[in-house]
């Protein structure tokens, strides 16, 4: 996140970027959700990963492997002139 927080300050010009990051194809073995209660969810912010708040459960199944998907977007922001 700091390599991409860094190239839209320098680069793009935007002073606060605010990023969120989601899941864009959930894991067939398990969920991902925050904290230790685990709340299913589907969207991040940084500090989330940042903090060790993300987690992955499995199923159970007798898998050994699975796969997540996650893009990082650019929340909507206002260019001040």
């Amino acid at each position: 996140f700091s390599k991409i927080l860094e190239y839209l300050k320098t680069r793009a010009g935007i002073n606060n970027p605010e990023l969120y990051i989601e899941a864009t194809q959930k894991p067939m073995h398990g969920n991902i959700g925050l904290g230790h209660e685990f709340k299913e969810v589907q969207k991040f912010q940084p500090s989330d990963f940042l903090t060790k708040k993300v987690y992955y459960i499995h199923d159970h199944s007798d898998t050994l492997d699975d796969t997540i998907l996650m893009s990082v977007y650019l929340s909507q922001y206002l260019a001040q002139g």
